[in-house]
C-alpha cells in the first residue's frame, strides 16, 4: 500500500487535483483513516504507509472496537479502510453499525480471500484484494474515490 501515489498519463483526475494528494499544486489533502484489520502485519503497513503521508491514522482489530472508537471519532474519521473476515465478525456487518452511527461513513473494504458485495451493497461500494502493492491501480482508484468524493 503506497498511497498517495502520482497519476499515470490516461487517468482523469479532477482539474484542482493534479496528483492525489495534492490540491491546488500547494495545499495536501489530508486524511483521517481509522483501519480495522486483525492482522498486526498489514495493520501496522497501513499505519506505517498512511502517516508517512501525512495521515491521521486510528488502528483497532475487531469490530467492536471499530464500532466503539468509530462512535467517539466519527466527527473527524473520514474514511475506514474494512477489513472483511474479521475475528468477530464480517466487515460487511461492521459497517452496518457504522452506518448507523453516520450514515455517510465512507468505508473501503480489504481482504485477501475472493469477496462479492452482499446484495444490499451501496452504489459507490468499493472492494481492494489484497496483497496489494504500489502498481495496484485498483488500490489507488479505490483510495483517489474516497480522497476525492
Amino acid at each position: 500500500v503506497f498511497p498517495p501515489v502520482l497519476e499515470e498519463k490516461g487517468d482523469h483526475v479532477p482539474a484542482e487535483h493534479d496528483a492525489i494528494g495534492k490540491r491546488n499544486r500547494e495545499e495536501p489533502v489530508r486524511q483521517c483513516f481509522l483501519v480495522v484489520e486483525d492482522d498486526e502485519a498489514m495493520r501496522t503497513l497501513l499505519l506505517n504507509r498512511l502517516q508517512r503521508h501525512g495521515h491521521m491514522v486510528f488502528c483497532v482489530d475487531t469490530c467492536a472496537e471499530a464500532v466503539e472508537e468509530y462512535g467517539n471519532l466519527h466527527d473527524i474519521i473520514t474514511t475506514v479502510l474494512m477489513d472483511v473476515g474479521l475475528c468477530d465478525g464480517s466487515g460487511y456487518e461492521c459497517q452496518q453499525k457504522l452506518l448507523k452511527i453516520n450514515p455517510g461513513a465512507r468505508v473501503i473494504f480489504m481482504s485477501g480471500q475472493n469477496e462479492l458485495p452482499p446484495k444490499e451493497s451501496p452504489e459507490q461500494w468499493v472492494f481492494l484484494q489484497k496483497p496489494f502493492t504500489k502498481r495496484e491501480r485498483k488500490f489507488r482508484r479505490g483510495f483517489r474515490f474516497v480522497v476525492h468524493s
